[in-house]
């Protein structure tokens, strides 16, 4: 599995000024000032996030700055066991965003099977592949 986020990003204002395309693929971190190299973008000109390929679903086109927050929690955690189960992990409620997640991934511990100690059930919970975590 890859853990990188890569964003495709277009300079807005010079499409929207002339119509020309001046884009290409970053991989994150990167910074702004290697962005507005690539993009040809001028102090006041816009960029916009196209695409972006990441180890789990944005949620909304982020500013570069947050997405690099994010990529640099992703290059610290992604060796978590739990790390492919993040966005699994939200829909559950355990986490509120992959921000708080990548965070706290280390409080969390895979399991094969279920624990039959019963002190540990309460704590225990089935993820859709069949396999389990507790807290």
């Amino acid at each position: 599995m890859d853990h990188t986020i890569q964003v495709y990003i277009t300079n807005l204002s010079r499409y929207e000024y002339d119509g020309l395309i001046i884009a290409a693929w970053f991989t994150l971190p990167v910074s702004l000032d290697e962005l507005r190299e690539k993009l040809q973008l001028e102090t006041d000109e816009s960029y916009e996030i196209e695409d972006w390929e990441a180890p789990f679903r944005l949620i909304d086109d982020r500013d570069i700055p947050t997405l690099n927050r994010l990529a640099l929690l992703i290059e610290e955690n992604s060796h978590y066991d739990m790390f492919p189960y993040l966005d699994e992990l939200i829909e559950l409620g355990v986490f509120e965003s992959h921000v708080d997640g990548l965070k706290r991934l280390n409080q969390l511990t895979h399991l094969e099977v279920k624990p039959a100690d019963t002190d540990s059930i309460e704590d225990t919970f089935e993820l859709s592949d069949g396999t389990y975590f507790t807290i």
